[in-house]
């Protein structure tokens, strides 16, 4: 097997040490190719575990490639098996394929079946729904490459997003969206329920769309059937609720139709990366997203950071997207014509509106020239009093523009009253002086109270 550089260097990172690790790499890098190469460098008595008998079988036509190339002298014994059917064993080396799957807790009945010396973990999504670390069963992480790395070097292909407004549901009729962005690709079409896969399927038949549905109920072999009907091309369409979301190495499928919600990237990831492998007969996946997974996840092939503390994957640069309002494609914010459809949004320009007002010249707080301070006072005046608003709500903003206190020259004989009352009773509670009441009544409004002078006050 010819390894990638990114394999190679990930293999040479996980052999450079003999902790257990955690190799994370996304869907169509090679994950199985890097473990097998582990296992052909290594030698001695390995053991090769994953939950699916899909899994097994890939694991199987791959280590045979790695051990061909490197031969097989240096293997005592090799296992490969599902973890349904593990029987007490001794090994070197434990491979666990998908090993997400696998929390502390549940590792702990693994570990007494397979005692062993170190384990290697492979993941595209090293994270679960629950939360829980996979940090007691790996000492460390080896993440091997990223979407953009892929994409560039030609490993994976480019996937469009067509998405529809935010509406709590389905954005539209998943059959008419697949009519309009679908068509003639070779299609995984994912479902809430057992019972809506059925009903969408019976009406994409009726439509003349040869579509079917598989489920977990299915007997192993009419499961298989399907699935090797839908890789021929004889089923374009074929629904599911879980199933078909690891394990499944179709390269032909280039397009993906989302009609549910989600609440796990890693299911977002591992749902997606079914269309992300290349294939002669497609250039491109397309991603039918009716209820807005997008929005929460990002593009599906935005890089992710990992860990394996128990944290959920996270967008590692988090992206503006934007909708073409053409075509409803997804992409990254561009300006100009839509990357998928090639639309222009037409700029307009908008009518200038002209009215006729006076200018004003425009000072800067405290130095305000004082016929400009008056005028602003009056029209301060005029909306306090066209809105009722309170004399303090006056003098705050007026004070708040120029840094200094208005006089109100215009003040009606209730607001005067209303103040002096207001001033005085201050002067009570914090035992002022009368004439501290008189001042602060006269710097409001100009004048001193009704009936009093500063005589009056003095005495």
């Amino acid at each position: 097997m010819q390894l990638r550089d990114y394999q190679t260097a990930a293999v040479t990172d996980i052999l450079s040490d003999e902790l257990n690790v955690c190799l994370v790499s996304p869907t169509g890098s090679g994950k199985t190719t890097m473990g097998a190469e582990l296992a052909a460098r290594l030698g001695g008595r390995i053991c090769w575990v994953a939950h699916r008998e899909e899994l097994v079988a890939q694991a199987k036509a791959t280590l045979d490639c790695a051990f061909n190339e490197h031969g097989w002298g240096g293997l005592q014994e090799l296992v490969v098996t599902t973890i349904q059917s593990l029987k007490p064993y001794d090994c070197d080396w434990l491979f666990i394929d998908e090993c997400h799957h696998y929390a502390a807790d549940k590792w702990n009945e693994i570990r007494k079946t397979i005692r062993h010396k170190r384990r290697i973990g492979l993941t595209a999504t090293p994270a679960r729904a629950d939360g829980k670390a996979l940090k007691g069963l790996f000492d460390r992480i080896v993440v091997a490459a990223q979407y953009s790395q892929l994409i560039e070097q030609g490993h994976i292909c480019q996937c469009k997003v067509f998405g529809g407004p935010d509406t709590g549901g389905l954005a539209v009729d998943p059959l008419k969206a697949w009519k309009d962005h679908g068509t003639k690709r070779l299609t995984l079409a994912y479902a809430p329920s057992i019972e809506q896969a059925r009903i969408w399927a019976e009406q994409f038949q009726a439509a003349g769309i040869r579509c079917d549905y598989i489920t977990g109920e299915d007997e192993p072999t009419v499961r298989r059937g399907k699935l090797e009907a839908f890789a021929r091309g004889d089923i374009t369409v074929l629904w599911n609720v879980h199933l078909l979301t690891e394990g499944v190495d179709i390269p032909q499928v280039s397009c993906l139709l989302l009609a549910r919600s989600l609440e796990s990237m890693a299911l977002y990831l591992q749902i997606v990366g079914r269309g992300l492998r290349m294939h002669r007969s497609k250039t491109d996946c397309v991603l039918i997203d009716l209820a807005g997974a997008y929005r929460k996840f990002g593009l599906p092939t935005e890089d992710r950071a990992y860990s394996i503390e128990g944290k959920a994957i996270r967008r590692a640069n988090v992206l503006k997207l934007r909708q073409c309002i053409a075509c409803g494609g997804v992409c990254k914010s561009w300006v100009g014509k839509c990357p998928i459809c090639g639309f222009v949004t037409e700029r307009r320009s908008l009518p200038v509106q002209v009215f006729d007002e006076e200018l004003e010249q425009v000072f800067d707080g405290r130095e305000t020239v004082q016929h400009a301070k008056d005028a602003a006072l009056a029209r301060m005046r005029a909306q306090q009093v066209a809105e009722g608003k309170p004399l303090w709500w006056l003098v705050k903003t007026y004070k708040s523009q120029f840094g200094i206190n208005p006089i109100v020259r215009d003040a009606t004989p209730e607001e005067k009253c209303a103040e002096w009352a207001r001033v005085k009773a201050i002067a009570n509670v914090k035992r002022f002086r009368i004439g501290w009441a008189v001042a602060q009544y006269k710097a409001r409004f100009g004048c001193m109270p009704d009936g009093m002078s500063w005589g009056q006050v003095r005495r």
